[in-house]
């Protein structure tokens, strides 16, 4: 993913917060409800295999059940094309830290 691109038609990414083992952190603005988001982005090379998709479905499911303040809470989850046309697995958090 590149910071400037519109995923899902709706989240504009604007910079990286963070690259983990499995996945990257964009902050990102919420074109539609207009305010900022987080979007974890599935890396590119585990997007092809259906087990780490499958994990990183559950983590997003998982995440969406927790509420607490120190916590932020899962908004969105779905899968983007990319411009070599492979598939981006993502999971969007509203959070008032960003």
């Amino acid at each position: 993913m590149v910071v400037g691109k519109v995923v899902a038609d709706r989240y504009e990414l604007e910079e990286l917060v963070g690259t983990g083992g499995m996945s990257s952190v964009y902050r990102a603005r919420d074109r539609l409800l207009e305010r900022r988001v987080a979007i974890k982005v599935l890396h590119e090379h585990y997007s092809r295999d259906e087990d780490y998709v499958e994990r990183f479905r559950r983590e997003a499911r998982s995440a969406a059940k927790l509420s607490h303040p120190n916590i932020v809470t899962v908004i969105d989850r779905g899968e983007a094309t990319t411009a070599s046309s492979s598939s981006s697995s993502t999971s969007t958090a509203r959070t008032s830290r960003m």
